[in-house]
């Protein structure tokens, strides 16, 4: 139950740091910035700051499992594993990762283990302008 948990919070959050991020990237977007809006990209980069520093300290919560109770239920989970969060994925891409900047696992791309719809949307997501590209731009 423990490690469900701290999964579906681990999504929750990044669906709040997705937003985040499209805000952003969508204020960068813009032929001209307005000056109060660097602002609230600001504010917004702290939040996302503020988010993942919480992920982190969920983790010393998962620590407390042992490995017989995390036995217990892996079997369950196989073969799914964390490469398949379409979402972690749109945040890397929307930060600015690149394809050649990525580590492989088990030799496949990224987005092989991700259903044919998200990896629909994960492609998109790595073809469109990513805040890296746009703060370069500014």
């Amino acid at each position: 139950m423990l490690f469900i948990v701290i999964h579906q919070v681990y999504e929750l959050w990044f669906k709040q740091i997705l937003y985040e991020l499209d805000s952003i990237i969508n204020i960068f977007s813009n032929n001209k910035i307005n000056e109060s809006n660097i602002g609230l990209c600001v504010s917004r980069l702290d939040r996302i700051t503020e988010i993942q520093k919480i992920l982190i300290d969920q983790v010393s919560v998962l620590e407390t499992m042992t490995p017989m109770d995390f036995l217990d239920f892996r079997e369950f989970l196989v073969p799914a594993s964390g490469f398949q969060s379409k979402q972690f994925r749109l945040i890397e891409n929307k930060l600015g990762l690149l394809q050649d900047q990525r580590y492989t696992y088990g030799n496949a791309n990224y987005k092989s283990y991700l259903n044919k719809i998200d990896s629909n949307e994960v492609q998109t997501s790595e073809d469109a302008d990513n805040l890296f590209e746009l703060m370069e731009k500014w």
